[in-house]
């Protein structure tokens, strides 16, 4: 307040000094030297008062000694001159004198009582004007009510409304202000109905993001935020202190978050890893598809790369690529086949473009997979019409029957025809080589034969394409053909029609289009050799006879 003032005494003593001549005053510095002016004149007052006092009654005294000195005098001068004469002029005389002497006593007394009169105005006036405080000349204005912003006696900031001094949570101007019980303002951090707030050093509450010793959000409250929080489409997340998080964080899953908090999503690298992180951010684990692509994840969230077990089953991931599926891939100078859904082939498979390949227990495929028939030579073992027989033990021996059994051994329990049928039995002499006429078992007599020691089926009439599945399931075949797969040379019986030049095999395996031939007669170029899918699909189909074992 710029003139307001403070103190009724110190206005009073301004206008006591008006009265008794002391100069005006501007500040409190000159009331305070003005009011204690006004005491010493008020006290010097006091004192002449006194003073006068005390010299009127002296004088009164004084003048009554005088006058009864004179009268004195004069009676005795009376007597004197009456016993003598009696004189006129000298009683004249002495009359004035004494009426001399008592006027100027009075003319005294008038004056000074003047001056105590005087005095004593001067007093009366102070004394009103210290009582009363105001007078009409100078009124005195009521302090204004408070309202707002005020400054307390420790120079600190309070508010109030009303004359009343604020406590807790108001809004000046469209900001949030809280004001501890004594009236300062909150400043940094306060707790208030379980919420956190922090105020600047003005007092104002933040709002929004905010860094001091780390980043904290505070909602439009002011309250500080906890949890998952979405701003300008970005995901953060504040701990149970409101420190947003930053790297790898468990929350239920892995997430990461950048160093600016942000979470991360998609595809990150960090320490030497790949990892992918969905569009909520997780971690992936086990599987995941990105951009038509399948990746496999452990579960910390590293990518894997190379082979990978999943539920008994091999993949493989490459880094770029992704997983391999429904497709050959050369992994270190080998094929592999990767079916519908990634799982790594073996055996035998129809690849993407309808080709049967065989692949080995590792998945490796090569030229040489087969099902392992070992060869057994008719001729070695004195039965040079026995291929039948031969080719028939050779596929035992592949599926671990009989392994220990010999030609020899295994041709005395071949049944005979007797009725020359090779439908119902072997017709002719497996141990003489016969260049006349055709020695031979048909499948229906080689089916019922084989099955007194295995599952043996006589599958005449199927095509070659079924003649793959059955190797792709396992099944090694004998099948009846020409020698060395060449045109047949007709002839016929009265139970049918054969080529002289027929002959039988073992065939235990096909790949890349050839079929795999375990052959019971010695060529020069050995018994086991790989033919090409239409040489021997051609001969086959010439006579269609064959069995399948297992």
């Amino acid at each position: 307040m710029n003139s307001i003032v403070k103190s009724k005494g110190l206005l009073a003593a301004g206008l006591v000094a008006m009265l008794l001549g002391i100069p005006a005053v501007t500040g409190h510095a000159d009331a305070q030297t003005a009011s204690s002016a006004v005491s010493s004149s008020i006290k010097a007052v006091q004192s002449t008062s006194a003073s006068a006092q005390q010299e009127s009654s002296q004088t009164k005294t004084t003048s009554s000694a005088e006058s009864s000195s004179v009268t004195s005098q004069s009676s005795s001068s009376a007597t004197t001159e009456s016993s003598s004469s009696v004189q006129k002029p000298a009683t004249t005389q002495s009359s004035s004198a004494a009426s001399s002497i008592d006027n100027s006593s009075v003319k005294a007394d008038a004056d000074k009582n003047q001056q105590t009169s005087g005095v004593d105005k001067q007093k009366d006036a102070a004394k009103t004007a210290a009582d009363n405080g105001f007078i009409a000349e100078y009124p005195v204005a009521k302090a204004p009510e408070k309202n707002g912003w005020v400054k307390n006696d420790n120079n600190q900031w309070t508010y109030y409304q009303k004359d009343s001094l604020v406590n807790g949570w108001f809004k000046d101007n469209g900001t949030w202000y809280y004001t501890k019980a004594d009236g300062t303002l909150a400043n940094q951090w306060f707790k208030d109905n379980n919420q956190y707030y922090y105020m600047t050093d003005w007092g104002m509450v933040h709002t929004g993001w905010a860094k001091f010793d780390n980043w904290y959000y505070f909602n439009w409250g002011g309250d500080m935020k906890t949890g998952w929080l979405k701003d300008n489409s970005n995901w953060y997340y504040l701990g149970n202190w409101g420190m947003y998080h930053y790297g790898w964080s468990k929350l239920g899953n892995w997430y990461y978050f950048q160093n600016w908090g942000g979470m991360a999503s998609g595809w990150l690298h960090d320490s030497g890893n790949l990892y992918y992180l969905g569009n909520w951010g997780a971690a992936e684990n086990g599987w995941a598809k990105d951009n038509n692509q399948w990746y496999y994840f452990y579960k910390g969230g590293a990518m894997a790369t190379g082979w990978v077990k999943d539920a008994g089953s091999w993949y493989w991931v490459d880094y770029w690529k992704g997983m391999s599926n429904y497709q050959w891939t050369k992994i270190n100078g080998t094929y592999y086949y990767f079916t519908w859904g990634g799982q790594m082939a073996t055996g035998w498979v129809k690849d993407n473009t309808g080709t049967w390949y065989y692949l080995s227990g590792s998945g490796a495929w090569a030229t040489s997979a087969y099902l392992n028939a070992p060869a057994i030579s008719q001729v070695g073992w004195g039965a040079p019409e026995g291929c039948e027989a031969a080719s028939l033990l050779e596929a035992f021996h592949a599926k671990g029957i009989l392994t220990n059994t010999n030609l020899a051994q295994f041709l005395k329990t071949m049944p005979y025809s007797t009725n020359g049928d090779p439908n119902t039995g072997f017709e002719g002499n497996p141990y003489v080589y016969d260049n006349y006429a055709v020695d031979t078992i048909y499948p229906p007599a080689v089916a019922k034969w084989g099955s007194r020691f295995a599952n043996v089926s006589d599958i005449s009439g199927s095509n070659v394409q079924e003649l793959k599945e059955y190797l792709k399931a396992g099944q090694p075949l004998v099948v009846w053909v020409t020698a060395k797969f060449v045109q047949p040379n007709w002839t016929s019986y009265w139970w049918g029609t054969t080529p002289r030049n027929l002959h039988v095999v073992c065939v235990d395996g096909y790949s890349n289009g050839s079929y795999h031939i375990v052959d019971p007669w010695p060529w020069t170029t050995g018994q086991q050799y790989w033919l090409s899918g239409s040489t021997f699909e051609t001969t086959y189909n010439y006579l269609k006879r064959a069995v399948a074992v297992g």
